[in-house]
């Protein structure tokens, strides 16, 4: 499989030196040259299948490792790489650490041979193909799901009538219904349920929520949905 390469330098020579790297291999393939920031951000919002993106220290007036950065914000699941200035051990120690503090995942030097330059462009490509193939899987194996949130700016403007009426259009899947005005909560009255539980007793364990504390948490309502109220009284809420 061919690994997408976006490359973000403002240099010719670093431009020609990778652009040949790419042309003597057969597992990457230069997708993009930009110097910016911005040019980085366009591409790969055309090209979202690009693996990996190799920024120059000196991209974007010599701000590379923000450029770095906004990559691993926006495309968390694309491989990073830092072109560094880098001479000697100590050099090239101090430029990994610099670039591991924004997200990259290798560093090569300008002056780098072909043979380093493909052995980490390669091990940060098997990384990226390795995260994407395991987030598609659970994707697909339904292990995913979405997050809708319904706000209002008062009370008595409709939102909780809303909140309830988009989690019924969404029943097709397991839906949840989750009511976080801990201190006036409604939608039991909207849903017609007696509750002994709410969103309160799961508090303690948050990070270790299981499928069955759920399942005991959350009550069955009219419409093929479950509901996680919140808590009867709104003073249950500050204890």
């Amino acid at each position: 499989m061919v690994t997408k390469v976006l490359l973000a330098t403002p240099s010719h020579e670093v431009r020609d030196h990778l652009g040949h790297v790419f042309a003597e291999s057969d597992g990457f393939e230069l997708a993009a040259a930009v110097s910016d920031g911005a040019g980085v951000l366009t591409a790969l919002d055309r090209q979202p299948d690009i693996g990996i993106v190799v920024a120059d220290e000196a991209a974007d007036d010599g701000h590379g490792h923000a450029v770095a950065r906004t990559v691993g914000l926006t495309s968390p699941l694309t491989g990073i790489v830092m072109v560094a200035d880098a001479h000697s051990p100590a050099e090239m120690s101090q430029a990994m650490a610099l670039a591991m503090e924004v997200g990259a995942r290798s560093v090569i030097a300008r002056n780098a041979g072909l043979e380093e330059v493909l052995t980490r462009l390669e091990a940060v490509a098997s990384w990226s193909a390795t995260a994407r193939a395991s987030i598609a899987a659970e994707r697909n194996g339904g292990r995913s799901g979405q997050v809708v949130a319904v706000a209002g700016a008062k009370g008595g403007v409709g939102t909780s009538v809303l909140a309830l009426l988009l989690a019924r259009a969404g029943r097709a899947r397991d839906t949840i219904l989750v009511d976080l005005d801990l201190g006036a909560g409604d939608l039991t009255a909207y849903t017609g349920v007696r509750t002994r539980r709410s969103v309160v007793d799961l508090a303690a364990v948050e990070g270790e929520v299981t499928g069955r504390m759920l399942r005991e948490t959350t009550y069955e309502v009219p419409g093929g949905v479950r509901l996680l109220p919140a808590p009867s009284e709104g003073s249950a809420a500050r204890r």
